[in-house]
């Protein structure tokens, strides 16, 4: 019987010690953390959530850059190159050019800057030369190209280039068959580009007369323009042009030569060669070269 009560009375001690440092252990617990028995536990907030410093504005997401004007000479290789060198001759070379003319341009944009001087020099034949002499800016060294023309017609008969280090490289011209399917293949590549069909897009004399300042003098010009049809909606087609409104302008003077950069005639004459020719002189100005100097008929 005394055994009985002796492990009765060790067993309420022991509950009792249990509950009393069960509640110390509590209240402990609730001082460190500012709360009290009772009160509802504060929100959690995820460690991998990332909140906006108070007072900072929460930063924009980045937009693309919207495109450049779109030059075709960029895409292609050099076989398609040489095609629409000799197809592009045409619409670029005047037939009224004289021998010594010549035009010296910058190029304008966002790419590395060089100048671009391009002379004729005439044969009795009715054939001339064209010499294009390309320097990159901060470069005391040059590329020239050399390349005879037939006058009035897209092809070029022979070529070479003159490298940086004055090393001479022969061109083979392409025979005609070839030239004329790289020329039809660069063609769908630019209607590919602009967004469009041939039935879409024209190249057309836009009309107006502008004077246009620069180091040669005070110039009034007239230009040609690569734009929609009419029946085309300009904002859905818009949305797919590389080509730019502000860069299809190609401004033309009769006061300087007709001796055109490639860079600028290139996708006129690829869309529509007839309207090309519709305005006459040569060029002051495109979206990638401006005219700094020249020297024509007196």
């Amino acid at each position: 019987m005394r055994r009985h009560l002796g492990i009765t009375w060790a067993t309420c001690i022991l509950l009792a010690l249990t509950l009393v440092l069960t509640v110390t252990l509590t209240w402990t617990a609730f001082a460190q953390t500012g709360g009290s028995p009772g009160a509802s536990a504060p929100p959690t907030v995820a460690a991998t959530s990332e909140q906006p410093e108070e007072g900072k504005p929460a930063e924009e997401p980045e937009t693309p850059d919207e495109p450049g004007p779109y030059n075709i000479l960029d895409e292609v290789d050099n076989d398609t190159f040489l095609s629409l060198l000799g197809w592009t001759s045409k619409y670029r070379i005047g037939l009224d050019v004289q021998d010594g003319d010549w035009v010296k341009y910058e190029s304008v944009g966002d790419g590395p800057k060089h100048t671009l001087e391009i002379r004729v020099s005439k044969t009795e034949a009715r054939e001339m030369w064209l010499v294009e002499t390309r320097t990159e800016a901060g470069s005391a060294s040059s590329t020239e190209l050399h390349a005879l023309f037939s006058a009035g017609k897209p092809k070029f008969l022979q070529a070479f280039r003159i490298n940086e280090d004055g090393t001479r490289e022969d061109i083979t011209p392409l025979d005609d068959m070839r030239s004329g399917e790289l020329f039809l293949a660069a063609r769908e590549t630019a209607f590919d580009a602009l967004g469009g069909n041939r039935d879409e897009i024209r190249v057309v004399d836009c009309g107006d007369v502008q004077e246009i300042e620069g180091p040669f003098g005070t110039l009034m010009c007239r230009c040609v323009e690569v734009r929609l049809a009419e029946d085309v909606d300009p904002i859905s087609f818009a949305r797919k042009r590389r080509w730019l409104p502000e860069g299809t302008l190609i401004w033309l003077s009769e006061d300087v030569p007709r001796l055109m950069p490639m860079s600028g005639v290139a996708l006129p004459a690829l869309l529509s060669p007839d309207d090309m020719m519709s305005v006459r002189g040569g060029m002051v100005r495109s979206p990638y070269h401006v005219l700094v100097d020249y020297k024509g008929r007196d």
